[in-house]
């Protein structure tokens, strides 16, 4: 759990220092990701495919630079 001291009567600092914590603890990309269950078969693929879309545009690249 994420806790805040607010110091001096400064929310906007409180604040702040609350979304730095909140990302650094990946709690909303949590909540995202349990929000619709998804079957572990799935994840797989989606990360397969998001995998080989990765190599294919470093590969693009690379051609690119090359020529």
């Amino acid at each position: 759990m994420v806790t805040v001291l607010v110091q001096d009567d400064n929310l906007e600092r409180a604040i702040r220092k609350f979304r730095k914590e909140v990302d650094k603890e990946e709690i909303l990309q949590e909540y995202r990701d349990r929000q619709y269950f998804e079957k572990p078969s799935a994840k797989k693929h989606q990360k397969a495919v998001s995998l080989k879309r990765k190599f294919e545009k470093e590969a693009e690249a690379a051609k690119k630079e090359r020529k």
